[in-house]
């Protein structure tokens, strides 16, 4: 598997004070929300890493700790209605087809519903048009998706964890 970026690592690296830092603050209202967008280590222990960096705060904030699986577009994906709204001549098809976050590029397949052949020409590209793209998507798509009909299992366990952190 390849490893985090060096800009991300940093982030990552900078997590326990900021937790801990949250844990202080001692308000009843305050609640944190750690999204980490990942497609390249194991889910299931990267999440173990992150839960142990909340579970050595003391005191330990109100958090809530989600992993989006294989890039944040399957989010967008996870919505076909939504992503047909937002780009009327979308491929109905492909579409379809979206089962979940079950494989690796899920931007390169949006960008395949969204334009033919785009994937390749934006990969050519690289960033930040690459960039400015999925920016794009996400404003389009993301403000009309309907959470209850999403197919995205990891956006299905974001609104839960989202939902109970706000009851907590």
């Amino acid at each position: 598997m390849a490893e985090a970026s060096p800009k991300a690592q940093t982030i990552l690296q900078k997590l326990p004070p900021i937790l801990r830092g949250y844990g202080k603050m001692r308000s009843s209202e305050l609640r944190v929300m750690v999204l980490v967008d990942n497609d390249t280590k194991d889910c299931i222990q990267f999440k173990q890493e992150l839960l142990a960096v909340l579970e050595s705060c003391d005191p330990r904030p109100r958090a809530l700790i989600r992993i989006a699986v294989q890039e944040t577009e399957a989010w967008l994906i996870g919505d076909p209605d939504a992503v047909r709204a937002a780009y009327p001549a979308a491929d109905r098809k492909k579409l379809s087809a979206f089962r979940g976050d079950v494989f690796d590029g899920n931007w390169e397949y949006l960008a395949e519903v969204i334009r033919q052949g785009d994937s390749k020409k934006l990969a050519a590209l690289g960033y930040p048009e690459l960039g400015a793209r999925k920016r794009e998507w996400a404003e389009r798509i993301g403000p009309i998706i309907d959470a209850k009909r999403n197919r995205s299992e990891s956006f299905a366990a974001f609104v839960a964890g989202m939902n109970k952190l706000v009851e907590n």
